[in-house]
């Protein structure tokens, strides 16, 4: 009957504040970019698809594999340790060096789609291995955009704005403009993606034996993960392809900094060279 229609449909009060939370809360709106900005890049292979989305959940395509799950056996339940200090092989050595290239490749690729959109230059902010995946494709993709920042174009200039973003409550893995709150362009993701391909090397986080504090400092100083450089070029030209590119986005100058382009220019280049040289081994 309808009255028991309408008691079907009647809300519970706990559902009532459950609504009215998720409306009002802070993160509402962080989700919503979230959202709208993957579904401005959707076309993109190396972005995760969305299907649709609400308050604080979206529905996006199925990604088998989180890449930090893959990269980083020092992380999570069981850390893998090294045995020695002095010990400088990579952590990750399960994956070979090519592969470790191509997935550089395949990462700078996503930043570079969201650097290149055609609507306007939008920087991810947040680059850090746990936002990236591996699609049923085979594909790695960017799945959140949470913190993205679409760039304003500035007319009169002709040039894109820089925006700010305050200090970042732990700053690690961020770009030295970040940690001093200056004027930020879509360079802080080159400078990120070097720590992320030094994971994707090493196996290891940067800064992971600092406390913020000391990381802050670090980083503001122009200081970087020490790289053997030695030691990598003795082993493989992927690797050593690898720690090129590292400490080429780690350019301290975000002026002097390559943009994303450059960084894919030059990993198809080293892929195309490493490629055909794994191949005159074989």
């Amino acid at each position: 009957n309808s009255s028991s229609f309408c008691t079907i449909l009647q809300p519970s009060l706990s559902q009532l504040l459950l609504l009215f939370c998720i409306r009002h809360s802070p993160f509402n709106g962080i989700f919503r970019k979230d959202s709208m900005v993957m579904e401005l890049l959707t076309s993109s292979p190396r972005i995760a698809d969305i299907y649709s989305f609400c308050a604080l959940s979206s529905l996006i395509e199925y990604v088998p594999t989180m890449l930090e799950d893959y990269v980083m056996p020092t992380e999570g339940y069981e850390p893998k340790e090294r045995d020695t200090d002095d010990d400088r092989t990579p952590v990750n050595e399960y994956i070979n060096p090519l592969e470790k290239l191509q997935m550089a490749l395949e990462m700078a690729k996503g930043l570079a789609t969201m650097h290149g959109h055609s609507g306007g230059v939008i920087a991810n902010v947040d680059v850090q291995i746990g936002q990236f995946c591996r699609g049923k494709d085979g594909l790695i993709k960017i799945l959140d955009f949470n913190r993205a920042e679409v760039l304003l174009w500035d007319a009169k200039e002709e040039r894109y704005c820089t925006f700010l973003n305050g200090v970042p409550p732990d700053g690690s893995l961020r770009a030295p403009e970040e940690i001093i709150d200056a004027p930020l362009t879509e360079k802080i993701d080159v400078y990120a993606l070097g720590n992320l391909i030094y994971s994707v090397l090493t196996g290891l986080l940067v800064n992971r034996n600092f406390e913020t504090e000391k990381a802050h400092r670090r980083i503001t100083h122009g200081k970087t993960e020490n790289i053997d450089v030695d030691y990598f070029d003795s082993r493989s030209p992927a690797e050593m392809a690898l720690v090129k590119v590292i400490q080429w986005c780690w350019t301290f100058d975000a002026n002097e900094r390559p943009s994303i382009f450059q960084i894919v220019e030059f990993l198809e280049d080293e892929v195309r060279k490493n490629v055909y040289s794994s191949q005159d081994v074989y």
